[in-house]
């Protein structure tokens, strides 16, 4: 082999491997053509954390700060004040004692806490958590989430007891990886006092039994 074919075949050779590394990379990088989704350039969630929707409801996982006295776990009523609507499906009316929906309970503000854990958003996936619940109360009600206001529209003027207040302009920023309260703080004006709650959180839960959530206490 003469020094003019040498030089052809190594010019051939370094041609053929550069077309490899570059075929390589595009087939690595997703390239059009290449068949390979965006999903596998992302860091895959974490065994113990799943994207899905768990239902907000109402029920003896809420506590509830009366006016006076210590916070407790609030109650489902036993009877439905005459003047409140039916407590929607798979909910129910809560306070803080099964007696709050049949006599006067205390003026002031009945605040009622809800906890829910988050995993932080996976590397490379954009999925923002969500909040959405209808809630009855009597009397009108504010809510916050980590501290941020939601918007609710609600007044003292309004029937929250008998026609629910849709709830969906939560923030995204307001949920945090880790521990998550949400609070619905509820004035009572008179008389009977009580909360309910039908919707869904969605966002990557901390799926792990028997472990506490990474930023809450043992």
């Amino acid at each position: 082999m003469n020094v003019f074919d040498k030089a052809a075949l190594l010019a051939a050779f370094i041609a053929s491997t550069t077309a490899l590394s570059l075929t390589a990379r595009e087939t690595a990088s997703g390239a059009p053509g290449t068949g390979v989704a965006d999903k596998a350039l992302k860091t895959p969630p974490p065994v113990c954390c799943s994207w899905k929707s768990e239902p907000l409801v109402t029920n003896a996982a809420w506590t509830v700060k009366p006016p006076t006295g210590p916070e407790v776990q609030a109650v489902p009523t036993v009877f439905a004040y005459q003047g409140w609507a039916v407590q929607m499906p798979g909910s129910h009316w809560i306070g803080p004692d099964m007696y709050s929906s049949a006599s006067s309970r205390p003026v002031g503000h009945y605040i009622y806490s809800y906890h829910f854990c988050l995993c932080s958003v996976p590397a490379g996936y954009w999925a923002a958590p969500s909040l959405s619940m209808k809630v009855l109360s009597d009397n009108e009600f504010t809510a916050t989430l980590n501290g941020t206001a939601i918007p609710n529209g609600s007044s003292p003027w309004s029937p929250t007891f008998q026609v629910p207040t849709l709830v969906t302009s939560v923030p995204p920023a307001a949920f945090h990886p880790g521990d998550n309260l949400l609070r619905i703080d509820v004035y009572n004006s008179a008389g009977m006092t009580g909360l309910d709650v039908l919707g869904s959180i969605t966002g990557y839960f901390w799926s792990v039994p028997n472990a506490s959530c990474p930023g809450q206490p043992s």
